[in-house]
């Protein structure tokens, strides 16, 4: 195999090397940089709300409370027995607190179907109760409570008559949960769950002997939570360290390639350059086994091996030629009586073979 062959062999085998350390390395780079995850957790919320409206005696109704989904004679209502339950369920465990009260909720609403409330006003039923739960998966309140009905719906009369205008009431006795949980993820990182839960349900308010119903709001609940986090796993830095060193191994091996390339050029032209001399002026070329010494002679260095050949024109001796295996270069010289003349060919000078190669081809 020629040299150039070899070295045009080598470096497609070196550039295929540099493209796949390039590839790995951005590979493992990207690997290395997509230490985020996404992870997420999930619940429902199963609530219901269930109620009987105990009546006030009357000649009218043989039992003392009527079920609900019923239609409802506000005058009649002594009071309102309220069974609460929220059920939540989670698909991994968490663990803080959760607390929850029941409240009663006055709104005198403008009469009709318009929009707008004249007036509202919250009253706390009971005491907020807090509870901490560690790694659970769910929980469940239970909460029974009697409303004084004709206490609110008193209040609502009270309004009425010191503003002087028509409205219509109601009464909103909720269940407020209020959660404040943490899921711990698989890195360490918590998820919050801030959540706010109302079951309520809503009952008319009159001074008149009318028909009421009551409306209930127990919708269950699926939700999402979801949180990007950063991991930190050691197998991350490792792969953050691999790909730069895979990488600056690729641009290595292309600084190592240019840099061989352009040795290998060098070297080429100045065989190139001293075979084309050697063989075209092989008539009145000699071998010498060592350089002349012109140190006692009037030497003149010429630039070209033309100008050398111009000299030899005028004086027909003999040119000598040596090759300096160590200093890669080769020293011609012609020698006349008293006079020397020498051109060296180097190696080593790219720029000077370049020359010497335009000079020699003319």
């Amino acid at each position: 195999m020629s040299a150039k062959r070899k070295i045009i062999t080598t470096n497609i085998i070196l550039i295929i090397l540099v493209i796949l350390f390039v590839l790995a390395g951005g590979y493992f780079l990207n690997k290395g940089f997509k230490n985020y995850k996404t992870v997420s957790i999930t619940y429902d919320e199963n609530n219901e709300v269930h109620y009987k409206v105990y009546l006030k005696e009357n000649n009218f109704f043989d039992e003392p409370y009527l079920n609900e989904n019923r239609t409802y004679i506000t005058n009649l209502i002594n009071y309102i027995n309220v069974d609460y339950k929220y059920d939540i369920n989670f698909n991994k465990k968490v663990s803080g607190n959760y607390s929850y009260y029941i409240s009663a909720t006055i709104e005198a609403d403008k009469s009709g179907n318009e929009e707008g409330i004249y007036w509202t006003k919250e009253y706390i039923l009971t005491d907020e109760k807090q509870l901490e739960v560690t790694n659970v998966d769910s929980y469940t309140i239970i909460e029974n409570l009697n409303i004084d009905y004709q206490k609110y719906n008193e209040i609502l009369n009270d309004f009425k008559k010191s503003v002087g205008i028509t409205l219509d009431g109601k009464l909103i006795l909720s269940l407020v949960v209020k959660n404040n949980l943490t899921n711990k993820s698989f890195s360490g990182e918590k998820i919050d769950l801030p959540d706010k839960s109302n079951i309520s349900l809503s009952i008319p308010l009159s001074q008149l002997a009318v028909e009421a119903s009551v409306d209930t709001n127990a919708d269950n609940s699926h939700k999402t939570i979801t949180k990007t986090i950063k991991e930190k796993d050691v197998k991350y830095i490792i792969y953050k360290i691999s790909g730069f060193l895979l990488i600056i191994s690729g641009i290595y091996g292309i600084l190592y390639i240019r840099r061989k390339n352009n040795e290998y050029r060098v070297k080429y032209n100045y065989e190139i350059v001293k075979n084309k001399i050697l063989n075209t002026y092989d008539s009145i070329i000699v071998n010498v086994k060592s350089s002349p010494n012109v140190s006692k002679l009037n030497c003149m260095k010429v630039e070209s091996f033309e100008e050398l050949i111009d000299a030899h024109s005028e004086v027909r001796m003999p040119i000598n030629f040596y090759e300096s295996k160590t200093k890669k270069e080769c020293i011609f010289t012609l020698i006349h009586e008293n006079k020397a003349w020498q051109y060296i060919l180097k190696s080593n000078n790219e720029q000077d073979n370049k020359k010497n190669k335009k000079t020699n081809t003319r």
